[in-house]
């Protein structure tokens, strides 16, 4: 039952003294991720000990014992699986092999660089004024600008933040494709707020029959490369959005705005599809009802993230997304993949 204890008092102290450490973990993997742990344990066929990793690492000499301790922590939340005693031995699972560079240079390791990085973590120290003041922006309040105005002016932080950003899309699109059929009959993609064109990339790689036009802000498309296929169209998506496409696709992009905003967008997409035509959403989904599942508790961070970062910005439900759709004049919502992360949604201009 909703907001009833599973813990006894013992369980709930534990519990309660683990949460309190719970921001540990993240620096731990990123301390795991700078001295390349993944990345040398990837490159080897067998298990290393933890003083085989240590010599492997570049730079001055490395704590073999601290080494040991680090990767014993990261172990209890599988991390790295650990065999043997004396000495014990490390490799990838299935969790830290997303941590190690492909042959393509794609992992997520920057991930948590991005949500490790001082501005992140000073961001949160004002989610509560968030909770006090409707207009109140965290991520703002920390550093006095929206958070792309402060990526164009910190190289770094923005390098690391669209790293992040382009190799979790790649990884979670994949993913995507492999469990939703939907473009298949579509002829004419418009993906709106596709950035440089990943997206309708990806989707033509597995459906090459498909014309895409590319939609996002003209400084975005000015760093797109040309690609086959796919037509670049700089504008606002809040004035109109491209015509001529059979099938709209809006992926990640409602959850940065507030329904007012939302509802724009998408009169603006139900003006721009022809009859039939169908409008694919791909986002996170808020569970109906609180449970204590991890992948409630992954899309509940997101949503907190959104709210510390974006005036409005928030995940929501199937439920709310379809108020949202057929407040528009969308007909026929359905969600037609839930995925452990991204769920994808239909509806129909009819």
């Amino acid at each position: 039952m909703a907001g009833q204890s599973c813990y006894t008092s013992n369980e709930s102290t534990q519990a309660l003294l683990e949460l309190s450490y719970l921001c540990t973990f993240p620096m731990a993997v990123k301390a795991a991720i700078v001295l390349k742990v993944p990345d040398i344990l990837s490159a080897e066929s067998t298990p290393l000990t933890a003083k085989q990793i240590a010599d492997r690492i570049p730079g001055t000499a490395t704590s073999e014992a601290k080494l040991e301790r680090l990767l014993l922590a990261l172990s209890t939340y599988g991390l790295f699986a650990v065999s043997g005693s004396n000495p014990r031995t490390y490799s990838l699972t299935p969790m830290s092999r997303l941590l190690a560079k492909e042959e393509n240079g794609l992992s997520l390791s920057s991930m948590f660089l991005l949500n490790t990085e001082t501005s992140h973590l000073e961001t949160l120290q004002h989610l509560h004024e968030a909770v006090l003041e409707e207009g109140v922006v965290p991520f703002e309040k920390a550093y006095g600008q929206p958070v792309f105005q402060y990526f164009a002016q910190n190289t770094q932080m923005g390098g690391i933040f669209h790293s992040a950003m382009s190799n979790l899309s790649v990884i979670l699109m994949k993913s995507v494709l492999k469990n939703y059929d939907g473009f298949k009959d579509v002829k004419v993609l418009v993906d709106v707020g596709g950035g440089t064109g990943l997206n309708c990339s990806m989707i033509k790689a597995v459906y090459p029959h498909i014309s895409a036009i590319n939609f996002d802000m003209s400084f975005v498309i000015a760093k797109a490369a040309k690609m086959p296929g796919i037509e670049h169209r700089g504008g606002s998506m809040f004035e109109s959005v491209p015509t001529g496409g059979d099938a709209i696709l809006l992926k990640t992009v409602l959850h940065n705005w507030d329904d007012t905003g939302c509802g724009r967008l998408l009169s603006n997409c139900y003006s721009a599809l022809a009859s039939a035509g169908k409008l694919v959403i791909i986002e996170c989904l808020l569970a109906e009802e609180t449970d204590m599942s991890s992948r409630s508790r992954l899309v509940a961070s997101f949503d907190l993230a959104m709210m510390t970062v974006f005036k409005g910005g928030k995940e929501r439900t199937a439920t709310q997304f379809q108020n949202l759709v057929e407040s528009t004049g969308f007909k026929d919502f359905k969600v037609a993949v839930y995925g452990d992360v991204l769920s994808v949604m239909e509806a129909y201009k009819i």
